[in-house]
């Protein structure tokens, strides 16, 4: 199965050459993010999900049959862990154009420093 690289944009909607140029920009910034957290996230995910079993041992036997989004405990657990990482990592401080954030679908995002309202982020769908 091949697969590309699908960018979302919120709060931008003008085809300008200021706003072409500044998704390219919010596009490099993202991936070259995404390319550290994703090698240090999945450095530490067995660790934080054998936390969470340490601290829920009957979570997922309790939760059996539910699709992966319904966990909502977990999620919340690996969602909050992700966001202390984008800290730990200083993103906010070394990006020079977006702060970085986990969206409900475990997913890194950017919204743009000077306007909050602008934001990207991206999935991998089949081509």
């Amino acid at each position: 199965m091949e697969l590309r690289v699908v960018f979302y944009y919120e709060g931008m909607d003008k085809d300008t050459f200021f706003e072409r140029a500044l998704k390219k920009g919010m596009e490099a910034e993202l991936t070259k993010f995404y390319n550290e957290y994703a090698e240090k996230s999945n450095e530490v995910i067995e660790k934080w999900n054998n936390e969470f079993n340490e601290l829920n041992p009957t979570y997922f036997e309790d939760n059996k049959g539910k699709d992966i989004w319904d966990l909502i405990d977990y999620n919340d657990f690996i969602r909050n862990k992700e966001k202390q990482l984008i800290k730990e990592l200083k993103f906010n401080e070394r990006a020079k154009l977006m702060n970085f954030d986990i969206g409900e679908e475990l997913n890194l995002f950017g919204s743009l420093k000077l306007d909050p309202s602008k934001k990207i982020q991206f999935f991998l769908k089949e081509a």
